[in-house]
């Protein structure tokens, strides 16, 4: 329902400026669920975990007490977008709860999928990757598309390749496989990797070589079918085409930014605006780690490691847990390529990662995921 809900506002980096009324009707529907749950036990939601609010107030006193720099559409988009974390991670879920997130997350990713294959249109005459227009010249960013589509892709193999035990197993096959083709067309390099690294935390067993070797072979299939140009750029010319020492000339820019403000940051702007304000050079940081450190600084990054550490530790503590711990990895990786730090291609499969952690800690023998 969200990427639906996107596709028709329109934005290019699926950013939430966009469509700030879905995190808003999310917001208001979630609270008003946990304040029923909870009644008069209400006040437990916030001593249960009280980490985000204190994050959301860091966010507030970085802008209104120590007076840093800001925009305040990237203030109001942080506020949403950890609200928004926040009561849907909270919300109590069953197990029918948790099959529909798993089953709406997978049709989000094969719904852009399928749109991608229907329209087959180069993004640009000089940009010769495939993406997804939403009007007759605007399109998705072929990065963000790709690096979105990967993460239900890993969910849709880990359901129809690994937990073999799963209800329509034919059905993830074939999502799987419509997914992986689009991710190839986009021609993201870090997206296909970073399906690869969650792929192989799947296949670290000797149980799945079987499920290696045809997933090998469908890629062996799949990559003479690319038109020309995207399978050397995927496959033969995809390190000197001058993108990566670009990419690495941002992310130094990024850095030397936030070493200029390291424990506070240097507030929230846009990286850009960051970037120029602090070295005059017109770069944006194109890492969404690295944009996390310029707007929070040591100590806000440190409110940010409270949430997610204790759920990464146990993710990769668990071998019940492997499915998640590859969409992590995932995730992860893939949002060191992009910037996404105010999209929802980063916040969407995190928020599903963290709702199917939180049922499977407390279910931990429940084959659901």
């Amino acid at each position: 329902m969200t990427m639906l809900f996107v596709y028709s506002v329109n934005e290019r980096y699926f950013s939430i400026g966009n469509y700030f009324y879905f995190p808003v009707m999310v917001l208001l529907v979630g609270s008003y669920n946990l304040l029923s749950s909870y009644g008069r036990n209400s006040w437990k939601i916030f001593i249960g975990d009280f980490k985000i609010p204190l994050t959301i107030l860091y966010v507030l006193t970085s802008v209104f007490v120590f007076q840093k720099e800001y925009k305040s559409d990237v203030v109001f988009s942080y506020i949403l977008l950890l609200g928004m974390f926040y009561v849907m991670t909270l919300s109590k879920l069953n197990e029918i709860d948790v099959k529909w997130i798993m089953y709406s997350f997978i049709l989000s990713g094969l719904v852009l999928a399928i749109l991608l294959l229907s329209q087959m249109r180069l993004a640009r005459l000089d940009l010769l990757r495939f993406t997804v227009f939403y009007s007759e010249s605007d399109f998705y960013d072929v990065n963000f598309l790709g690096g979105y589509i990967a993460i239900p892709a890993l969910l849709s193999f880990y359901k129809g390749w690994v937990k073999k035990n799963s209800c329509g197993v034919i059905l993830y096959k074939i999502a799987t496989t419509i997914m992986i083709i689009a991710v190839l067309l986009t021609g993201s390099r870090g997206a296909m990797l970073g399906f690869l690294v969650g792929v192989g935390i799947l296949l670290m067993n000797r149980k799945m070589i079987l499920q290696g070797l045809f997933l090998a072979g469908l890629f062996v299939l799949l990559t003479p079918l690319l038109p020309d140009f995207l399978y050397e750029r995927l496959f033969e010319n995809s390190y000197d085409d001058g993108s990566n020492s670009q990419r690495i000339e941002d992310w130094m820019a990024g850095l030397n930014a936030f070493v200029k403000s390291p424990l506070l940051g240097n507030g929230f702007d846009w990286p850009e605006d960051i970037i120029y304000r602090e070295l005059r050079l017109k770069l944006t940081a194109h890492n969404t780690y690295i944009t996390f450190l310029m707007h929070f600084g040591i100590i806000g990054i440190g409110f940010l490691l409270s949430i997610f550490y204790p759920m990464v530790v146990v993710i990769v503590r668990n071998k019940n847990m492997r499915g998640l711990l590859a969409m992590l990895a995932s995730l992860l990786f893939i949002s060191i390529m992009i910037e996404a730090t105010l999209s929802i291609i980063f916040y969407i499969p995190l928020i599903v990662i963290w709702i199917l952690y939180n049922y499977k800690k407390n279910n931990i023998y429940n084959t659901v995921i």
